[in-house]
């Protein structure tokens, strides 16, 4: 959404993206699990919901420099390699999300995911008699 509109991402647009994240996110969740049905994937959801934490913040950046921040920043690349580094800390990526409009996504992804984690681990499909 911020590549489409630019400097003129505004609420609509967050509203979108606060449905379309949690629907690729479980879109993915559940193309892995069928990937190989015979590998147990028991955590998938949180080693899914760790990587939105851990790499949010660095496409958070991303999206921000379709807009004139992010890594377009003015401020240099000694301001950008600190801001990697930091998006990187799970609260930074908290803090992104605030300024980026995907906080509700994010709250949904997390939480959804650990439900998702939770339910598909604890159920065992019927085996073939």
């Amino acid at each position: 959404m911020h590549a489409i509109r630019g400097y003129s991402f505004n609420s609509h647009d967050a509203l979108v993206v606060t449905v379309v994240m949690p629907l690729s996110f479980l879109l993915a969740f559940l193309a892995t699990k069928r990937l190989d049905r015979n590998w147990p994937r028991k955590h998938v959801g949180l080693l899914m919901i760790l990587g939105v934490w851990l790499f949010g913040g660095l496409f958070m950046m991303a999206n921000a420099s379709f807009s004139g921040g992010g890594f377009k920043s003015p401020e240099g690349i000694r301001w950008v390699m600190r801001s990697i580094f930091l998006s990187f800390i799970p609260v930074y990526t908290y803090i992104l999300a605030t300024y980026d409009g995907a906080l509700g996504a994010l709250m949904i992804v997390t939480l959804g995911g650990c439900v998702l984690s939770t339910v598909k681990s604890k159920w065992k499909p019927k085996q073939p008699q």
